[in-house]
């Protein structure tokens, strides 16, 4: 299960994540009427499975967690340099490659699609210029705007890139004074987010980023401490968590109007650090085989599925129109297009763009590190 810090079911949970995303979009594009007899789904495991903040929290807090991991030796500015350009290489050309695909897939969208245009849709049909593709390829455009072009899910891009500027800083202040340090580092970047001078576009790059820097913590101080976790409790508490968060969201439970208790968002990053935690600690050997293959399958994929998905989302709207499919099935048909489709694009991207540029990135590291 762990080898050279690898943890398997911390790969996993990437991919459960990745499928949280997948429902509550699936719901958001069932949820528009897109003719006049048409209706808005109302299918209930779909709002209970409406977990998309969650599962975007997971992956800022597995990052943080995974890249101390695997890079928390950095100590020099040529170690920096390499954590990276690994990085860059990591997440910019597949996210590049689905850029275009969106620009792409966007242009015979806005031919096809004549109905109303409300949050969900505008992601397909509203213009755009060079000028803002060079501001989503340079990932800035969380500051600079516009938002809410070509993919609604790629807003956090940028988000997970600026933590990746800050990690080695992170680091080094953990180091110097304690594990304490990235809990002050998380309240200075929850302050910030509140002046008025962060537009609100950006605003959730500093109050998210306890949820980076969490991971961080959760690896160091827990990373050499032996104890473990039955793996039937980490089940339970997590399905337990993931509950209260689905209950929360849908306003089936009110929390109580406490600072800091009453936030949404503070209940998403807390939970999904307790997940993360518990996974950690947790040995999931006895897992069959066939079960492991499946989830680790899905982790790899995870990035790639994130960055794909929404093709097919828009391309099962066009569906719904071509057809004049209406009512509750809409979600049913667009979560199995979606998963279905995303799964072969992220198989494809995983394979011929991610690994071969995480295999040219450590090559080159290695190769500047040997000069």
């Amino acid at each position: 299960m762990k080898k050279n810090n690898y943890i398997e079911p911390l790969t996993w949970l990437r991919g459960i994540a990745a499928l949280f995303v997948i429902f509550s979009h699936s719901l958001r594009a069932s949820n528009v009427s897109y003719s006049a007899g048409d209706t808005p789904a109302d299918v209930g495991v779909f709002r209970a499975l409406d977990l998309g903040d969650m599962g975007v929290t997971l992956f800022f807090v597995l990052s943080g967690l995974t890249l101390y991991l695997s890079n928390g030796a950095i100590a020099t500015a040529r170690d920096a340099m390499g954590f990276y350009i690994k990085r860059f290489l990591r997440i910019w050309p597949a996210f590049a490659v689905a850029l275009l695909a969106y620009i792409a897939f966007n242009t015979y969208f806005k031919t096809q699609y004549h109905g109303p245009e409300n949050y969900w849709i505008g992601q397909h049909v509203r213009p755009f210029s060079i000028e803002d593709i060079v501001r989503y390829l340079t990932l800035v455009f969380n500051f600079t705007g516009p938002t809410g072009l070509f993919s609604g899910a790629l807003w956090t891009l940028p988000v997970e890139f600026q933590y990746y500027l800050a990690f080695p800083v992170a680091l080094w202040l953990a180091a110097k004074f304690g594990p304490v340090a990235l809990v002050v580092l998380s309240g200075v970047y929850l302050a910030l987010g509140n002046f008025a001078f962060i537009p609100q576009s950006g605003q959730s790059m500093f109050q998210m980023a306890y949820s980076f820097f969490g991971g961080i913590f959760i690896g160091i101080t827990m990373q050499n401490r032996q104890f473990r976790v039955h793996w039937l409790l980490t089940v339970c508490v997590s399905i337990m968590l993931i509950t209260l968060v689905s209950l929360v969201q849908n306003k089936w439970v009110q929390l109580p109007d406490l600072p800091f208790i009453r936030s949404d968002r503070n209940l998403l990053i807390l939970s999904s650090l307790a997940i993360v935690l518990l996974l950690f600690k947790s040995d999931f050997s006895m897992t069959p085989g066939w079960a492991r293959r499946i989830l680790k399958k899905y982790g790899d994929i995870s990035y790639s599925t994130y960055l794909f998905h929404q093709l097919f989302v828009g391309a099962t709207v066009l569906l719904f129109i071509k057809f004049n499919i209406t009512g509750n099935i809409k979600p049913w048909l667009v979560l199995g297009v979606t998963v279905g489709g995303t799964y072969f694009v992220a198989s494809w991207s995983y394979r011929y763009i991610e690994r071969p540029c995480m295999e040219y990135a450590r090559g080159l590291v290695a190769k500047k590190a040997a000069v």
